[in-house]
This record gives C-alpha cells, sequence and structure tokens, in this order.
C-alpha cells in the first residue's frame, strides 16, 4: 500500500471482480469508505522506523518490478525538472538494465504498447507491418523502418528460409539492444512451422499451423533505436 500511496493519483477498489470504491489517493487514505477498503487499509502492518524505512521498502519494491518488467514507462515526465528526470533515467538503467524505457505524461500509452502487436491478415509486398496503419505510401517499407507517430520504427520481412529452432531460441536470449516487440511465423524444418514472439525482455517459440499467408516477421522499437542491421542479418539474409 505504501507504493499505491507513492505513484498513484486515483485509486479504485474491487471486490469481488466489481469496483467498489473509486476516490483520489489523498481522499482514500485519508478516509476509505467501503467495509472491503477499511478492512484492506487495517490489515495493512504499522511500518516502523518512520519514513526513511518505508521509502526503502519502496525501493525495494519498485527494483523487483523493474527487474521482472518488459517495458519502463516514466510517467509524468513534465511535472519534473530536466536534472530530476536524468536522475530518474540513470537509477531504472541501473537496475533494469537495456529495458526499453518509454516516456509519457498522464498515463498516455500508445495502443502498440497497450495491446502488443499482431501480424496482418494479408501480408503484401511492401506493405506496412502495423495492421492499424492508414499510410499510403509504402514504396520501400518492406525491411526498412517506418515512423508511426513519430513514436516507433517498425521493420519487417517475409524470409523464405528454414531456421533452425535452436538458433532463434539463442538468439532470442540474447536479442539486441533496441528491439521492443517482435511477432512472426516462421518455417523450423520441412514441414514444421513456429511462432517466435519476443516483449522487453522475454521470448518464447512454440511450434505453429501453417500460415496461409507464409511466414512473416515483424518488429517494433523506439524511434531511432530499432537494431534494423541485426535483424536483416538473422531474418532477412536469405529471403
Amino acid at each position: 500500500m505504501a507504493v499505491v500511496e507513492h505513484i498513484c493519483d486515483d485509486i479504485a477498489v474491487m471486490y469481488p471482480g466489481q469496483i467498489v470504491e473509486r476516490a483520489p489517493r489523498r481522499s482514500f487514505f485519508a478516509r476509505p469508505l467501503h467495509p472491503y477498503s477499511v478492512a484492506l487499509m487495517s490489515a495493512v502492518p504499522p511500518v516502523s522506523g518512520g519514513r526513511r524505512r518505508a521509502a526503502h521498502r519502496i525501493k525495494l519494491t519498485l527494483e523487483r518490478q523493474l527487474r521482472a518488467a518488459d517495458l519502463v514507462v516514466i510517467n509524468k515526465v513534465d511535472s519534473v525538472t530536466k536534472d530530476e528526470l536524468a536522475r530518474v533515467r540513470q537509477w531504472v538503467s541501473s537496475v533494469a538494465g537495456r529495458l526499453p524505457q518509454y516516456e509519457t505524461s498522464q498515463s498516455r500509452l500508445p495502443r502498440m504498447l497497450r495491446e502488443g502487436m499482431s501480424l496482418p491478415a494479408t501480408f503484401k509486398a511492401g506493405g506496412c507491418a502495423d495492421a492499424s496503419c492508414t499510410h499510403e505510401d509504402h514504396a520501400d517499407h518492406d525491411r526498412a523502418a517506418h515512423d508511426h507517430g513519430e513514436l516507433f520504427d517498425t521493420w519487417s520481412c517475409q524470409p523464405g528460409q528454414v531456421f533452425d529452432a535452436d538458433m532463434l531460441r539463442a538468439w532470442l536470449r540474447d536479442t539486441p539492444t533496441g528491439l521492443l516487440r517482435l511477432k512472426g511465423v516462421l518455417r523450423t524444418g520441412e514441414a514444421t512451422w513456429s511462432e517466435i514472439q519476443f516483449a522487453g525482455r522475454h521470448g518464447a517459440l512454440r511450434k505453429a499451423d501453417a500460415p496461409a499467408e507464409g511466414a512473416a516477421v515483424v518488429a517494433i522499437g523506439l524511434r531511432g533505436r530499432l537494431p534494423l542491421s541485426a535483424l536483416e542479418a538473422v531474418f532477412a539474409a536469405s529471403a
């Protein structure tokens, strides 16, 4: 609850599966109204040692969350100074390593980050990898970076070769810096297909049915950080 009080503006309490109370942070912690909210607050053990110990517990909790995260969202960047934001970036990087960071204000997140991405139903040569894209000019788009709202670079290809599954798993364990998400369906044997997915720091390779449109790979990264050469070397070298 200390973390909730520290980072949230508004709080919603659910019981069971329904929101039973919603209130601004200060109002909620000053006077919770619903019986379950009262019981929830009363179950929080008192923190001995004062504010310093509470701050330490918050720090440990945030560090655990950062080490398990696939993406770091730094919110309210418009309410701090440049020096304060630089310190936050440095601390996040020291804990989360090369994990991608996305900065925003008022908790705004692009749909691609909230919901992930999907392979388009029809993957035409020169077509956009983002199924939601409405751009009309896609010349030289395949195997090239593409700007969506000045936030992301997108890369895509339709590889024709057969991939070694063990090689793909090894690549997923050590992906190049700058890759935010990747999804695709690849041939991993003469009659075998696999779905490849990567997000943040976690990747998976699973058996899949043969796709009607053939093999395809889509990748996104924050603008200017997508490792195009590394993606080309693995997925498009023999496409």
